[in-house]
């Protein structure tokens, strides 16, 4: 399945010695797209996919404990979400390839780059912080809104049904307002092209974007108007032709 160009919409695949589900739209070079903390891969695609997947084939995983990928029982650590980025690049072949992360997708392709810059062609980073202090804690108590929405999407999709929601949330939820811990000397390390993008009105504060910019060797900003940590679906035209502008800069 991996590097022949399908256009399949979703199957399991044996990456890293699991089950892991795979989500593929579109034609031409490929992007490796990143979903958000307990959310899944199709999120970004059907998203971002009516315009991005007429120049790209976009293609993209559930993380463990994510979507329809089955969790282990083990705390959320974005070193390892790196790690699963780089079995999941492994797996494809054809690289190095470029990641467009949302989110704690963002975050975890910050780490890989980080861990195997030969896999990472360059990246687009919406909605993803460095440092769990660059942003506003918003409520996930049981019961809000946010817990709701995302106990019912995880239920649609979990090898484990519902029931296994609230021990995958407090282990999320500690790494949200707990990690990650990079600094701006780590960004720099990092010398593949990056767009980091969000909306003005993000939680992860403005000025921690400007931050990560600054810090990367060869960054770009988008700062998106009338727009939150929900961006990509918010405004996906206006992000799809940001993504589109950034890569046909690379040449």
């Amino acid at each position: 399945m991996a590097g022949e160009g399908a256009s399949f919409q979703g199957a399991y695949a044996e990456i890293g010695g699991r089950k892991v589900w795979v989500s593929e739209r579109g034609s031409g070079p490929t992007l490796v797209m990143l979903h958000g903390g307990l959310g899944y891969s199709e999120q970004m695609l059907d998203a971002l996919g009516p315009i991005l997947g007429q120049h790209y084939r976009l293609i993209g995983f559930d993380r463990i404990g994510q979507g329809r990928t089955a969790d282990d029982g083990r705390p959320f650590d974005y070193a390892r979400m790196g790690e699963e980025v780089a079995a999941f690049l492994e797996w494809l072949g054809g690289g190095p390839h470029v990641l467009v992360g949302w989110s704690d997708g963002g975050i975890a392709a910050l780490f890989t780059a980080m861990q195997r810059p030969d896999l990472v062609q360059a990246m687009v980073l919406i909605g993803a912080n460095f440092d769990a202090d660059g942003q506003d804690k918003f409520d996930v108590a049981p019961g809000s809104d946010i817990y709701r929405m995302l106990e019912t999407d995880y239920a649609l999709r979990a090898p484990e049904g519902g029931s296994n929601f609230p021990s995958v949330a407090e282990r999320m939820f500690a790494l949200w307002w707990n990690e990650p811990r990079l600094t701006p000397e780590d960004l720099g390390r990092i010398k593949q092209p990056a767009l980091v993008m969000q909306g003005e009105d993000d939680h992860i504060h403005v000025e921690h974007a400007v931050a990560m910019w600054r810090a990367l060797a060869q960054g770009h900003l988008a700062i998106v108007p009338n727009a939150s940590h929900g961006v990509v679906f918010e405004k996906p035209d206006f992000v799809s032709w940001l993504v589109v502008d950034f890569l046909r800069g690379l040449g």
